[in-house]
């Protein structure tokens, strides 16, 4: 069983709607030095119930990459019978084509989401997961603030993408894969997409529905 510290490591607030809008709206595609764009299409645009879905990022847009967020929708996480209800800290796995797509794995191009620095925070931890290898086309984030509990919608994790040199035009899937809560906790069995803290043993997955999308990699006009 982890330490408070760490579970709390695994961490994030979730953004209010407003916040969350920016991360629906599309950018306009600009194209890089290799002459390629990338865009998104994410598989809702509706999210049903307590939901996590993979969006456009709000921030770091640069020519021939692509910014994603894992975004959160209606996180209430209420706990029966506790006062602690909210989001404290999030952790899940993002998974994309490895042959396809590089993930930046720079200070610059991994970071928390807006709603998690609400409030100017003193610590915000993102944004692996230090008990879990990164394998390739598998990136294992977290994100913590150092808080109190949060509701509502919004970008929780972003991440940047490039293509692999090589690669000029195609589509490709970016998920959010569920994996045995046990990994954060040994105390919880349950498979979800997004692990909340704070939890209940017993509670089991509070995650309604997950989305992900298809990015489109072309040569600029």
């Amino acid at each position: 069983m982890k330490t408070v510290p760490h579970l709390l490591a695994l961490g994030l607030a979730i953004t209010l709607a407003t916040g969350c809008a920016k991360s629906q709206t599309a950018p306009t595609p600009v194209p890089g030095s290799s002459g390629l764009v990338l865009t998104l299409q994410r598989d809702t645009g509706s999210p049903v119930g307590q939901a996590v879905a993979v969006t456009y990022g709000s921030r770091q847009r640069s020519p021939g990459k692509i910014t994603v967020a894992v975004s959160g929708f209606n996180l209430q996480n209420i706990l029966p019978g506790t006062a602690a209800n909210g989001v404290q800290s999030i952790e899940g796995r993002l998974k994309y084509d490895d042959a396809v797509l590089e993930l930046e794995r720079t200070a610059e191009t991994l970071e928390a989401g807006d709603f998690m620095q609400q409030g100017a925070p003193s610590s915000v931890i993102c944004c692996k997961q230090p008990s879990t290898v990164a394998q390739p086309g598998l990136y294992p984030f977290y994100v913590w603030r150092n808080g109190v509990t949060v509701q509502g919608s919004g970008e929780l994790f972003l991440a940047t993408f490039k293509p692999r040199p090589g690669v000029t035009s195609t589509t490709t899937r970016i998920d959010l894969v569920p994996f045995n809560a046990s990994e954060a906790d040994p105390r919880l069995s349950f498979m979800t997409p997004l692990l909340i803290f704070p939890y209940l043993q017993s509670r089991g997955n509070v995650i309604d529905n997950a989305y992900g999308g298809t990015i489109t990699i072309r040569p600029g006009s």
